[in-house]
């Protein structure tokens, strides 16, 4: 499982060392692609497969369907942690997110998130600003049933 915040330096050639908490769950591989929140979401193998599965399964002619293809099956590429538990981030990802000599690894549970410092902090500010408007209000209901 991913949880937690880790910033860490990216090498020039883009390649990121993963912190020790993240190797466990990513030694069979990550699936690397482009965030919805301009940011680049890896996933781990069986994950990835079981995503993959799912989108693949949704019809051709609805147009979120299609466009949630696009936007995950294009850019993705399939990595392995080297012996030293890194990755080799391809430069068009790197892009995407705005990830330049720092990058924020931030958990989300079967997945992480790779953010550039200055995005993460303006979305972590955005969220903080959300979860600060629900407080008295009713949760929506997908909420709610966790």
């Amino acid at each position: 499982m991913f949880i937690g915040t880790f910033d860490t330096a990216v090498e020039p050639s883009g390649r990121i060392v993963l912190p020790l908490a993240f190797r466990a769950a990513a030694l069979e591989g990550i699936t690397v692609t482009r965030g919805f929140d301009r940011c680049a979401q890896a996933f781990p193998s069986p994950v990835w497969q079981d995503l993959a599965r799912r989108i693949n399964a949704l019809p051709l002619f609805v147009d979120a369907a299609r466009q949630a293809r696009s936007l995950l099956f294009a850019s993705a590429a399939e990595l392995t942690l080297d012996a030293s538990g890194a990755l080799l981030l391809p430069r068009p990802l790197l892009a995407h997110a705005g990830i330049a000599s720092t990058v924020v690894l931030v958990g989300m549970g079967a997945f992480f998130e790779l953010w550039s410092p200055e995005a993460w902090n303006a979305a972590s500010d955005r969220l903080l600003d959300s979860v600060s408007r629900w407080a008295g209000a009713d949760l929506p209901l997908t909420l709610a049933a966790i």
